[in-house]
């Protein structure tokens, strides 16, 4: 393992032991991207911290590092032959890094985290965590799960 697994390791550990104090099991399952899912929504407005001086501003770039990283691992742990990928001479690679198929397919978990950040829920980790399997393995049939819903809001399919 590279130093910059190693430190993908240490912020998917700092992400999951936070979700655990608050008794949620993030247990590299597809369904457990609708917790930061939801994360995401509580935290961010239009692109923007709705608390700039809050815990998650103070901690900004560890977060959004463990959960990409999470995202990959949910992604490698149900899809088969696949692997991590990362560039020892990338500066960015914690938002570069990539997971990548025995036939050369690849995704980028970092990019669409940034995208979850800057435009909201239409860029749904849970989405992409299917999708990103399937894309791997087009014969694995996968439940769709409604998504968490912060308290107060509707669903949105509920109009009225």
């Amino acid at each position: 393992m590279d130093i910059q697994q190693q430190e993908l390791q240490k912020a998917i550990e700092f992400i999951r032991q936070t979700f655990a104090e608050k008794k949620i099991d993030l247990d590299y399952s597809p369904g457990s991207m609708r917790y930061l899912d939801t994360l995401f929504d509580n935290e961010f407005k239009d692109g923007k911290l709705r608390k700039p001086d809050s815990s998650f501003a103070k901690f900004q770039g560890l977060i959004l590092t463990g959960v990409s990283g999470y995202l990959a691992s949910v992604i490698i742990k149900n899809s088969g032959n696949t692997q991590l990928l990362t560039d020892a001479g990338d500066e960015k690679w914690f938002m570069n890094f990539k997971v990548v198929s025995a036939t050369g397919q690849s995704v980028q978990p970092g990019l669409r985290v940034i995208k979850r950040m800057l435009q909201g829920e239409e860029m749904s980790l849970y989405a992409y965590t299917l999708t990103s399997i399937r894309y791997f393995n087009p014969d694995v049939v996968l439940p769709v799960e409604a998504p968490i819903t912060s308290a107060g809001r509707k669903p949105w399919w509920k109009v009225w």
